[in-house]
């Protein structure tokens, strides 16, 4: 099976974005950088991949301050 990282470096948005955590943080593949729209009501996140594709899985990486990064 194939897995592609079809956000990479591609055009990400979300609500209420501030400079130091740039939607685009959470597609540059770098797991040094993150997003996080902090005391928003609602928060929302998207990326535009740039075509239309069937996603049959989906990994988000979830920050915990006390284990590290984890799958959710």
């Amino acid at each position: 099976m194939l897995f592609a990282d079809l956000a990479f470096n591609k055009p990400a948005r979300q609500k209420e974005e501030m400079e130091s955590l740039s939607a685009s943080l959470a597609v540059d593949n770098d797991n040094d950088t993150c997003t996080n729209p902090q005391n928003v009501t609602n928060p929302w996140w998207r990326v535009d991949i740039g075509r239309d594709v069937i996603v049959r899985g989906l990994y988000v990486y979830v920050e915990n301050s006390t284990r590290g990064w984890s799958f959710n």
